[in-house]
């Protein structure tokens, strides 16, 4: 239908058309799944593995010149571990939990400023996302919402809290989820 959800991504994130994208996250996760379309919007080249190994990727990544990644956070705590850089790559996408700071800043001393986090939700979508200047002044952050995404902290009844107090974070864009079903009664 539109391109504007993909037009949204690629305004934080440096995506290419015709990138080959390897994309460790798994397919039936929304990230992968994520992953998946924004290379089909891009015309890009889909590189996957069944199973995650982070010599295997890294080497997978090297021989077909991959140039972005999107993994989970516990992904990218194994390539940290694993220690070895991969040069092609010019944007890694993290999603699908939180990410740590401590594992953003380690991350990006081994492997480059090309680290991205997509902080979201099945129901919202994208909330915000975190550029790697982003993470670098702030290693723990989700990031800023993205072109077409509103977000407020509010109380419990519905008034926006001052900066720094808690609150109920309320997220919306064009990509909201139109609702879960109760099972047998799907409409």
């Amino acid at each position: 239908d539109s391109m504007a959800p993909l037009a949204v991504v690629v305004s934080r994130i440096p995506l290419n058309a015709g990138e080959r994208m390897f994309v460790a996250a798994p397919l039936f996760h929304t990230w992968g799944l994520a992953a998946f379309q924004l290379c089909l919007g891009l015309r890009g080249t889909l590189h996957v593995k069944r199973r995650f190994d982070p010599a295997t990727a890294i080497a997978h990544v090297a021989q077909h010149k991959c140039t972005s990644l999107f993994a989970v956070p516990v992904m990218l705590q194994r390539l940290v571990e694993h220690g070895e850089d991969a040069p092609t790559l010019k944007v890694v996408a993290s999603s699908g939990s939180a990410l740590p700071g401590a594992l953003a800043s380690r991350f990006m001393q081994v492997f480059g400023h090309k680290l991205y986090n997509l902080y979201g939700s099945t129901e919202a979508s994208w909330v915000s996302i975190a550029t790697p200047d982003d993470l670098v002044n702030a290693p723990g952050t989700a990031g800023r919402p993205p072109h077409g995404t509103r977000v407020a902290i509010v109380d419990n009844r519905g008034r926006p809290v001052p900066p720094g107090r808690i609150g109920w974070i309320f997220a919306g864009n064009d990509m909201m989820f139109e609702g879960y079903t109760d099972g047998p009664s799907r409409k």
